[in-house]
């Protein structure tokens, strides 16, 4: 019984942030592609800029890197060979797999579709490619949030589902705000790299886990 009223909660949560997700989307294309509104992002530049430092340069560097594609990958392979070889279990493998390339190839996509530029100034951090949605930002939530879905399956302690969860949702919106002390991201540049990242967890998830199951049914 309260297996089950877990997971309706979960549920609830998940449905409930997937409208919020696309909500958040439709606005932020109104005002950035729309009524080119800066307001925002010039306000997180502002912020970010006073309060660079030494110190805090490092931790933000850290934590770009971190969302790095190559690092990314290695974490997914790392990732995989884990369900592979201790979890046994091929299927979730390549579920993961599939999310993986998936979210890198969305996310060009989308780079593609709103080709927009990146900041000209307050950088101290080279990058290419257009900037909305945030390419770090999105694939690091993808991959955090397959580390949620993955703990809360695997660990049975709920402090300690608890402490990962925390950490998990911290990890990519540290990478998200590094991009933008580092000056190569706008702020409204972040939070579509989450939404979307989110939306396309949520429906890939649930896609590839009916795709398994009729797989599961025709064998």
């Amino acid at each position: 019984m309260q297996q089950n009223r877990n997971f309706i909660r979960i549920d609830l949560i998940t449905k409930l942030l997937l409208v919020l997700a696309s909500l958040c989307i439709l606005f932020l294309v109104k005002i950035v592609f729309v009524d080119n509104n800066e307001s925002w992002d010039n306000y997180f530049v502002s912020f970010a800029v006073r309060h660079r430092g030494d110190s805090l340069s490092s931790l933000m560097f850290f934590f770009t890197r971190l969302g790095d594609h190559d690092i990314m990958i290695g974490l997914y392979v790392l990732l995989t060979l884990f369900i592979l070889f201790y979890i046994k279990d091929r299927l979730l493998a390549s579920k993961i797999v599939i999310i993986a390339l998936s979210t890198v190839g969305l996310m060009h996509l989308l780079k593609l579709l709103f080709k927009r530029a990146r900041p000209l100034s307050e950088f101290i951090l080279d990058a290419a490619g257009y900037s909305f949605p945030s390419g770090h930002t999105m694939n690091s939530l993808v991959f955090f949030c397959v580390l949620i879905f993955l703990s809360n399956r695997l660990i049975k302690n709920k402090r300690l589902k608890s402490l990962f969860l925390v950490l998990f949702i911290s990890a990519p919106l540290m990478i998200g705000f590094s991009r933008i002390y580092l000056g190569v991201h706008f702020f409204t540049d972040i939070l579509a790299g989450v939404c979307f990242g989110y939306i396309w967890f949520y429906i890939s998830n649930i896609l590839l886990d009916k795709y398994l199951i009729i797989k599961k049914l025709n064998n």
